[in-house]
Order: structure tokens, then sequence, then C-alpha cells
């Protein structure tokens, strides 16, 4: 079925189903490249690095299939339209090339679930261990709390001790000067 005289309706489907996927796979790759630099940045090497590096080149490839779909799509509408095109064969072919396109675009879906996914864990991980190390800071703080109590308590109760010393004394220095008064009523 034409639409006009160089647009026929496979044509124009066809393209319309690239366009997305290839918007699609271009944000991928925006993403994948995002991925990339932060696990550079980040020096994170656990295979999220080698991932990242994988997700750009896969995400490029990908890309760039579409972009020849829809380049297909565009420079095909631009050319009169052949009756003989509308074969069975050509039709299928155009079907099977559509579907393609599609199964293309619903695998880029897919890997943004899958790239946000891991991005989710990755971002718990690294809080968990900042907690982790806020954590362990805050008990390193809490021991030294502890410690100078502990030393507080010590020093005070040092204190006690010569304060008792002292009463200790002034008690012996104030029983003496009782007995030295009574020793000189009793020599008088």
């Amino acid at each position: 079925m034409n639409i006009t005289h160089t647009i026929q309706s496979t044509e124009l489907l066809w393209t319309l189903v690239a366009i997305p996927g290839l918007l699609l796979w271009v944000s991928n790759r925006m993403r994948a490249g995002a991925s990339l630099r932060a696990t550079k940045r980040l020096d994170i090497g656990n295979g999220r690095r080698a991932f990242a590096r994988f997700a750009v080149r896969e995400t490029t490839v990908w890309a760039f299939v579409e972009a020849v779909f829809v380049a297909i799509g565009v420079v095909s509408m631009t050319y009169e339209s052949n009756p003989d095109s509308n074969t069975l064969s050509s039709l299928v072919i155009v079907a099977g090339l559509i579907l393609a396109s599609a199964m293309i675009t619903a695998l880029g879906v897919e890997w943004r679930r899958v790239d946000r996914e891991l991005v989710r864990t990755a971002v718990a991980q690294m809080t968990a261990a900042q907690n982790t190390r806020e954590a362990s800071q805050s008990a390193t703080a809490v021991a030294q709390d502890d410690r100078e109590v502990v030393q507080n308590v010590r020093e005070e109760s040092q204190d006690s001790r010569e304060t008792g010393q002292n009463t200790r004394q002034t008690g012996q220095d104030d029983r003496q000067v009782q007995q030295d008064a009574r020793d000189a009523d009793t020599r008088q």
C-alpha cells in the first residue's frame, strides 16, 4: 500500500519502529559512558569497569544497527515505489527486518533495566560501606569518650584518696594539739 508516490506503508513502519530503538540505544550509550567514567573516577575495578567498557561497545553497536535501519527506511522513502517489489518474498523480508528492529529495541529496554539495577546495587553497597565507616568512627569516638570517663573517674578517685589522707592527717594533727593541750594542763 502506497501512502504517497514514494512512500510505502512498509517503509514508513520500518522507519517508525527503528527510530525509538535508535533513540533508546543512543540514550543507553550515554548511560554506559557515564557508568564507565564513574568507575574510573571512583576507582572501581571489581568487574564493574569491565562490564562498563563492554556496555559502551555493545550500546555503540546496537545504536549503529538501529541507525542503519533508520537510514535504509528514510532512503527507501525518497525513491519511487517499484510495483514489482510488492511480492510476498519482499514483504516477508521487510516484516522480518521490522521484527528484528523491534527485538533490538526490546533488548535495549531490558539493557536499561539491568543497568539501573546494577547502579542501584552499587549505590546500596557504597552507602553500606559509608555507613560502616561512619559506625566504626562513631564506635572509636565512643571508646575514646569511655577512656576519658575512666581516666576522669581515676583522677577523682585519686583526689578522694588524697582528700581522705589530708582529712586523716588533719584529724591526727587536731588530736595531737588536744593531747599537747592536756599535757600542758597536767603539768601546771
